[in-house]
């Protein structure tokens, strides 16, 4: 298995979303994520990731899961989108803390 990736992201409005994972044959293993941003319910974080969890580390899969996620579970981002959470995920630059 992969060692565990940090990164962190700061969305349009300077919200700033972090995650911790890693990837084992394509898939995102082992998710964490925080930030200054809300999710309500609060408690839909929880779900959230374990959504996460085995799905294929692609950006558009990432992005579409979270979406489903929200919408099946009348879950709301504040301060972030589904788009930002795949690009956490994605992006290049990794966090140095």
């Amino acid at each position: 298995m992969d060692s565990i990736v940090k990164k962190q992201f700061k969305v349009a409005g300077g919200k700033l979303l972090k995650a911790s994972f890693s990837v084992d044959e394509g898939k995102l293993k082992d998710v964490k994520i925080t930030g200054d941003f809300f999710l309500y319910p609060e408690e839909a974080i929880e779900g959230l990731i374990l959504s996460l969890n085995d799905i294929e580390f692609e950006e558009s899969i990432i992005e579409k899961a979270v979406s489903v996620y929200l919408k099946d579970n009348n879950a709301e981002f504040v301060g972030a989108s589904p788009n930002d959470v795949a690009k956490l995920f994605t992006q290049e630059v990794e966090d140095s803390k």
